[in-house]
């Protein structure tokens, strides 16, 4: 799974699947994206979270921390960036993509993939772009929301989370995700 979802990424030009504002430097992000984010940071705040001590432990057990514009994970490189102003759950939700990348949740996502290529819009055309890399979008998405507590996942990144699943749930990569 995780071969075809890199294999997709490189054809479209895309280096790396991203928490943060994805899709956001192309025409046509869709206000709703917009105004739930806006909503985000305006509830949290653009300041980052310490990740002086989780990414010296990353580190020390093999995997590479990169600075970056925003949270992204390359699946390329194997590379998980992160921004100044990353938060702690975006890193985990980073280094889940890293797992999907190794193989983790793949049954489970591959079933969501299908169910994804069936979803139509009101006039019956497909309406989700990239059903696979929504899929694994999706599958992290939930997997953090199950497990908010541990993760340190509070009431604006639920929403936020949950939004963001439904949009990918609806239009998949599409309409500015």
């Amino acid at each position: 799974m995780a071969i075809y979802v890199n294999r997709r990424l490189r054809y479209w030009g895309l280096r790396s699947i991203s928490t943060r504002w994805a899709g956001s430097n192309k025409r046509g992000l869709s206000s709703n994206v917009q105004n739930y984010w806006d909503e985000y940071y305006k509830n949290v705040g653009m300041q980052g979270d310490d990740l002086n001590s989780l990414v010296s432990r990353a580190r020390n057990k093999g995997f590479n921390i990169v600075s970056g514009s925003q949270a992204a994970f390359d699946p390329i490189t194997g590379n998980i960036e992160l921004a100044s102003n990353s938060k702690i759950w975006e890193f985990v939700e980073e280094f889940l993509h890293k797992k999907v990348a190794q193989g983790w949740k793949k049954d489970e996502i591959s079933a969501l993939t299908q169910q994804l290529r069936k979803v139509k819009d009101y006039k019956g055309y497909k309406s989700v772009k990239s059903p696979a890399v929504a899929a694994e979008e999706i599958t992290v998405k939930q997997w953090l929301l199950r497990h908010a507590t541990l993760v340190g996942v509070g009431e604006a990144e639920k929403i936020l989370l949950q939004n963001q699943i439904n949009q990918l749930k609806q239009y998949g990569t599409g309409r500015g995700y």
